[in-house]
């Protein structure tokens, strides 16, 4: 082989081993702070969300975070519901509606979809470090239930975003 032709073989691969290695640098660096989940079930609008791992919600954002073992779903399974209640606000119930702040956020159900008896979930003022979360949907498995309740913050993976 030419001297020039093993130069230019040897550039070439320099720069694809160069890229590689930038490559695998800002994915191992985005795996840290980002990630994807996709959802399930029909408990948001959306069945792509993009999670930002750096920050934590606010009221009225979405959350990401990981689920205790249930009968429902397995243990650390990611789910994303809607913030509805921080540290200092008042979870009621009432006629097994929810309400923050006076304000209803959804309907228990006394039965999951399978049959299976549900439990109420907390109420009363969310303590430090925890959060209500929820969907609009009917049947959204969340704070309503005593097998999701409120979620501490170092169950929190981050805030979610809807790709599509």
């Amino acid at each position: 082989m030419r001297y020039e032709t093993r130069r230019r073989l040897k550039c070439w691969t320099l720069r694809g081993l160069l890229t590689i290695l930038v490559a695998g640098l800002f994915f191992s660096w985005a795996s840290y702070h980002y990630s994807i989940s996709i959802n399930l079930t029909e408990s948001l609008p959306g069945h792509v969300y993009w999670v930002n791992k750096k920050y934590y919600p606010k009221k009225g954002e979405l959350i990401a975070f990981k689920i205790s073992e249930n009968p429902f779903y397995k243990k650390n399974m990611m789910f994303i519901k809607i913030v509805g209640g921080l540290a200092g606000d008042m979870v009621t119930q009432k006629d097994n509606v929810y309400f923050i702040n006076g304000r209803q956020v959804g309907r228990w159900h006394a039965q999951a979809t399978s049959g299976q008896a549900m439990t109420k979930g907390p109420v009363g003022l969310i303590p430090e470090g925890y959060y209500f979360v929820y969907t609009p949907h009917s049947r959204s498995f969340d704070s309503r239930y005593g097998r999701v309740g409120w979620i501490h913050k170092l169950k929190v993976v981050g805030t979610a975003v809807e790709l599509f």
